[in-house]
């Protein structure tokens, strides 16, 4: 067990998908990885049947009911080991299996990275498999960052695949800007795998130093507490009509729960001790990692599947860490203007 990993047991938190994944990180190559998680299934697609006028609306005097008529243009994917339905596409959608999906990984475990986690969602409706990056980001002297390949896609034809740039910083389980997606194709062609597993890395590598150079920027940014209420209210709104009462000032129209939410996530900053070190205390990292911070450690979720889904596949909290990180962008480039509403 690595040292990151370790400190996040520590403080009872771990990233979100390691909740309902598997750990994988002793695995060899993607196709063990895939089996270990339980993502060695198969799907196909199948007809789509519905009823005609006799076996419907009314009980068969054999009582048999028979979907005969075939519905055109659309098929179900289905797991071939379970019968389970993932999704409707149409006959164009061409399904790729999981071990196609994820096989570009194996060009690039070993000194480049190494396995995470793999797990799915929704009865493997979402698949993914991660992978860690060896070289650490460090913040100022003693605040450290991981940094890992979230992959992923989907078998209802909702997501393509994408692979997502994802620093997580270890000693409160935030994970930061986790929106540098990129988009991969569907090929099992080996001299193509490995041209995309060669420019996966190119571009972690521009990632890593963007990131590093960023954060350490942000870090030396004083941001004042009014300052700080003010962005947390911006990036937390849940919709224009709130953030227009923000502009105008008309507290009356602005819900109770909100201003709830937007205390807690201050509460967060002031009170978190990763909140409290001299990297984050009073800086414009400090006020990125309050609201991460909050959707990993404070924020109550339905179960584990709904925080991975909030926080990577496109939710609520991934769109309000995505608001932060630009407010602060905006903040570190231009200062208090870039609070404003006009």
């Amino acid at each position: 067990m690595n040292i990151s990993r370790q400190s996040r047991q520590r403080n009872g938190s771990v990233i979100p998908w390691q909740r309902i994944g598997k750990d994988v990180s002793a695995c060899q190559n993607s196709a063990e990885a895939l089996e270990y998680a339980g993502l060695d299934f198969t799907v196909e697609k199948r007809p789509i049947f519905t009823y005609n006028n006799e076996n419907f609306g009314q009980y068969p005097t054999d009582g048999i009911m028979i979907p005969e008529i075939e519905i055109p243009k659309f098929h179900a994917v289905v797991r071939t080991d379970s019968d389970q339905p993932l999704g409707v596409v149409t006959d164009k959608y061409k399904c790729w299996q999981n071990s196609d999906i994820f096989s570009f990984f194996d060009n690039i475990i070993g000194a480049n990275a190494s396995f995470d986690y793999a797990g799915f969602v929704d009865g493997g409706r979402h698949v993914y498999l991660t992978a860690k990056l060896p070289k650490e980001i460090r913040i100022g002297r003693d605040d450290k960052i991981d940094q890992f390949l979230f992959a992923s896609t989907s078998h209802d034809g909702s997501k393509c695949i994408s692979l997502a740039y994802t620093p997580v910083r270890p000693f409160c389980t935030n994970m930061l800007n986790p929106t540098n997606a990129i988009h991969l194709m569907h090929t099992a062609n080996l001299p193509q795998r490995l041209e995309q597993a060669k420019r996966i890395l190119n571009i972690t590598r521009t990632l890593t130093q963007e990131t590093e150079e960023r954060y350490n920027h942000w870090a030396k940014i004083r941001i004042s507490d009014p300052e700080l209420k003010q962005l947390i209210q911006l990036a937390m709104a849940p919709n224009k009509e709130t953030l227009e009462s923000l502009k105008t000032d008309e507290r009356d129209e602005i819900s109770a729960r909100f201003l709830n939410t937007c205390d807690q996530v201050y509460t967060y900053a002031k009170t978190s001790q990763s909140q409290l070190m001299d990297t984050t205390l009073g800086t414009v990292f400090g006020a990125y990692n309050a609201v991460t911070g909050y959707f990993q450690n404070v924020h109550n979720y339905r179960n584990d599947e709904s925080k991975l889904k909030s926080m990577l596949y496109g939710g609520s909290g991934q769109r309000h860490m995505r608001n932060a990180f630009n407010l602060c962008e905006k903040y570190a480039a231009g200062g208090h203007k870039a609070l404003m509403l006009n």
